[in-house]
């Protein structure tokens, strides 16, 4: 952002991980945060990290007087992977997914819907720094998405 700090607005991509495990619930913007995937051997500071990558964001926002949004990414996915597909290698590898530790209820959204999105969502951008999800219509959970059901 300090190298980009003339441009009209910056966007920061983040991740519905950042909300604190709470069942299969809906998260909303407000929810609080929290470390949704030290369960995960893989991504254990992954949570925490996206956090912290925000709070840097809204830090520069300020710092640099640069106009930002900051998106929370639910589930994105595309022709080359996703969280479903990397559930579905889990699965073909026999490796436990993980999947009832820390249910929640997700939104998948393609890749190219999220590329289609960023002109709004640049344009969303304020000081201080706004921040909003950014999901698909369709609810899902990933027992649902594994074809499982809780254990």
């Amino acid at each position: 952002m300090e190298h980009h700090q003339r441009a009209n607005a910056f966007l920061h991509c983040s991740s519905t991980a950042v909300y604190k495990p709470m069942g299969h619930h809906v998260f909303k913007e407000d929810d609080q945060l929290g470390d949704n995937h030290a369960v995960w051997p893989f991504l254990r500071t992954y949570s925490i990290c996206k956090i912290a990558a925000e709070a840097t964001a809204r830090w520069a926002a300020r710092r640099f007087e640069l106009p930002t949004a900051i998106a929370r990414l639910s589930v994105p996915y595309g022709d080359r992977g996703g969280w479903p597909a990397i559930h579905l290698e889990m699965m073909i590898n026999e490796a436990h997914s993980g999947a009832h530790r820390r249910p929640s209820v997700y939104h998948p959204l393609h890749e190219d819907d999220i590329i289609g999105m960023v002109p709004g969502l640049l344009e969303s951008a304020n000081l201080p720094a706004t921040h909003g999800q950014l999901g698909g219509d369709d609810p899902v959970s990933i027992e649902e998405w594994c074809g499982t059901s809780p254990s």
